[in-house]
């Protein structure tokens, strides 16, 4: 995948795909498609080869695509977090400003800590 196909946040950097070892990365089968010998491998052992090869490669491409897709999620919700929280601060600031002046609220907002 080249770095152009790579999705970008908000701010434009790139999303770094699920890691290794996380719940959500996907699982790669190894890399068989070295051949040490030399020539040829007789028909049926090379169309068994060539479909295990294809195979392979088909699931990489899942892979890639499904960690893409995790990371994007990822940064979708980390963008609604933020959101959320310059919202709520905002408040925050606006309850205080009035509490300063000596308003009382009119209404009693719960606002988390």
């Amino acid at each position: 995948m080249s770095s152009t196909d790579t999705p970008s946040g908000a701010t434009g950097n790139p999303i770094p795909a699920a890691l290794p070892g996380e719940p959500d990365a996907s699982y790669v089968d190894p890399d068989l498609s070295l051949k040490d010998s030399v020539g040829t491998l007789p028909e049926d052992e090379q169309a068994w080869s060539d479909a295990r090869d294809a195979a392979r490669d088909e699931g990489v491409e899942a892979a890639e695509a499904h960690d893409q897709e995790v990371a994007q999620a990822r940064a979708d919700a980390a963008e609604e977090a933020t959101a959320k929280a310059e919202e709520q601060a905002e408040l925050r600031e606006k309850v205080s400003a009035a509490s300063a002046l000596g308003a009382q609220p009119v209404v009693n907002i719960d606002l988390p800590s």
